[in-house]
């Protein structure tokens, strides 16, 4: 099926639109990385201006090198459950790399199964300094994608920087630290840039859509151009918030989503106008079942650090009501594309502080 004929049912992905040359910048930054001029990268904008959406462009479209993916779901890197669920494959996928035995045995304080794999036995059983582990865990997962390079080009994806004081930024710094040979580059998404990159960094700024490239988005989904210049006056050109207004016209019956256009019910001049971000985000919130915004609560709660079973263990309630409230926010556009097989995370963090428990 071609991109222009995919079905596009709001609980499926919308196509890719108005970012060719981001996306060109991006993938030429990140050869600069993997060739020693770089060794961090980021995708900095206002939330909803598609930061995470682009680096999953970046992903399908190549480079061709290996993808360490630290962020399930796109948000805040989670070392645990990376280690724990990809770092046994992804070295046995690589048995020749030079991976240093220190490392294997840090990180084998969250998975504790690759400490088979060094070669040298654990010189102190102690445990780390709480205040240095961060750091550790940064220097350790440097080791093992610089090892890496031995054999395969090497893109650490970070998914979204935590705030400055957070022990995950300081992880990230230390990670970026290590990684100043040749062979890797760290990528990850940003709120609005810092003063100035430090050494060694780039900043690819996101700002909205223009005009024609809404437009393009609605041809895209074989609607009318007026329709495309409406969405992009009423969300600003915030690629997230034009999603989020296709959905909330559709909940209120001004439009309809068929197998491979969107057809509009009303007149262009009678389309409900909201007040704002709020008002789309608030109205379709209101629209949930309340076990539908429970679930959704509980995943913002736990974004990227639950999967699907382990959310159902903690679940009060029926199964059923689970199977229903999840099956809904997925259909409604709740979650991320890549929640389907990974843990659970939203589909913008538009909707973190907006969730609460019914």
């Amino acid at each position: 099926m071609t991109p222009a004929s995919r079905p596009v049912g709001t609980h499926n992905e919308a196509p890719f639109v108005g970012r060719d040359r981001e996306l060109g910048l991006l993938r030429g930054l990140v050869a600069e990385g993997l060739d020693g001029r770089l060794c961090r990268l980021r995708v900095a904008g206002r939330a909803g201006s598609g930061r995470r959406r682009l680096l999953h462009e970046l992903f399908r479209r190549g480079p061709d090198a290996e993808w360490v993916d630290l962020a399930a779901g796109g948000v805040e890197p989670w070392v645990g459950g990376w280690a724990r669920d990809e770092l046994p494959d992804l070295l046995a996928s690589y048995p020749d790399a030079p991976v240093p035995s220190w490392a294997l045995h840090a990180l084998a304080r969250l998975a504790p199964e690759v400490a088979a794999r060094a070669r040298v036995p654990e010189l102190s059983p102690d445990d780390w300094p709480e205040d240095r582990a961060p750091e550790i865990l940064g220097a350790a997962v440097a080791a093992v994608v610089e090892a890496l390079t031995a054999c395969t080009p090497v893109v650490v994806h970070a998914g979204l920087e935590p705030g400055p004081h957070e022990p995950a930024s300081r992880f990230l710094a230390a990670l970026g630290q290590g990684l100043r040979r040749p062979g890797a580059v760290l990528v990850t998404a940003s709120d609005l840039p810092r003063e100035g990159d430090g050494p060694g960094e780039r900043t690819l700024l996101l700002g909205p859509f223009h005009p024609q490239e809404t437009v393009r988005l609605a041809g895209r989904w074989n609607a009318d151009a007026a329709l495309g210049s409406w969405l992009h006056r009423v969300s600003g050109g915030r690629p997230v918030l034009v999603h989020e207004l296709v959905r909330w016209l559709e909940e209120l019956g001004a439009l309809a989503v068929e197998e491979d256009r969107i057809v509009l019910l009303h007149s262009i001049g009678r389309l409900p106008t909201p007040l704002g971000e709020a008002a789309i985000l608030n109205g379709r919130l209101q629209r949930l079942p309340a076990p539908a915004r429970y679930l959704l609560h509980r995943i913002a709660d736990h974004e990227g650090r639950r999967t699907v079973e382990e959310e159902r263990r903690v679940w009060e309630g029926r199964d059923d009501d689970f199977d229903e409230a999840l099956t809904l926010l997925r259909r409604r556009g709740y979650l991320y594309h890549a929640s389907l097989r990974r843990p659970l995370a939203l589909s913008s963090v538009l909707w973190r502080g907006r969730t609460e428990s019914p």
